[in-house]
């Protein structure tokens, strides 16, 4: 219990990491407060207490955060239970990493390049210490989806989105990638859909990494 009660520490800290790190203009926070939308002018330690401070956002605020740190326990544990240091490292940096984007695209519709990049270089350089297979096929079908992406359907998935699979790609398989992306799918098609028959009116936006991370914990389990 001792490292879920760490984890869930360390997740609380990567809730708020991943609630105030973003800088883009153009994001669109859940709250309406100018405190939030402005995560410069506070120093990171003053950045806890903030979490709750919006009145509009008490509603769900104690739920989303204290849930958050619930998963990213599990994550935690999970990780740090595998057999070899390889799986351990790995998984951390792996799932840390997912669970980060996840909550950045949640909050503002973004995959934060802040996050996103010194991440993703860990995460090679890890695979590249551990000698861990490299599918460089993989990368090059994610680099042909990235340029179909760009120019043609940029308004139905993210660049974003392509961007992250461009990182994992390469330590996937092509069964593994077209696995992640069909429950990716299937789950943000049913999310849709209970949306549409529950609030009667569809989605506007749908983060997709989340999805994503969802497949690539089934795949990684």
């Amino acid at each position: 219990m001792k490292l879920f009660y760490i984890g869930c520490c360390i997740g609380s800290v990567l809730t708020v990491i991943a609630r105030y790190l973003p800088l883009n203009q153009e994001a669109r926070p859940s709250c309406s407060d100018d405190r939030t939308s402005h995560p410069t002018q506070a120093s990171f330690f003053s950045l806890i207490p903030l979490c709750y401070r919006d009145v509009s956002c008490q509603k769900n605020g104690y739920f989303v955060h204290g849930l958050s740190a619930l998963i990213y326990g599990c994550v935690f544990v999970f990780s740090l239970q595998q057999e070899t240091l390889m799986l351990k490292c790995l998984l951390l940096c792996w799932l840390t990493m997912a669970f980060l984007l996840s909550m950045t695209d949640l909050f503002y519709f973004i995959v934060e390049p802040k996050l996103l990049y010194p991440f993703g270089v860990l995460l090679w350089l890890l695979h590249f210490y551990f000698q861990s297979p490299f599918y460089w096929y993989t990368g090059v079908f994610v680099l042909f989806c990235l340029f179909i992406v760009t120019f043609f359907f940029q308004s139905y998935l993210g660049l974003g989105d392509v961007l992250l699979l461009l990182i994992w790609g390469p330590w996937l398989s092509l069964y593994e990638l077209f696995l992640l992306l069909a429950i990716a799918s299937c789950l943000a098609l049913v999310f849709f859909c209970l949306y549409f028959l529950v609030k009667k009116k569809q989605l506007g936006y749908l983060p997709f990494v989340p999805f994503l991370s969802l497949g690539l914990w089934y795949l990684l389990t």
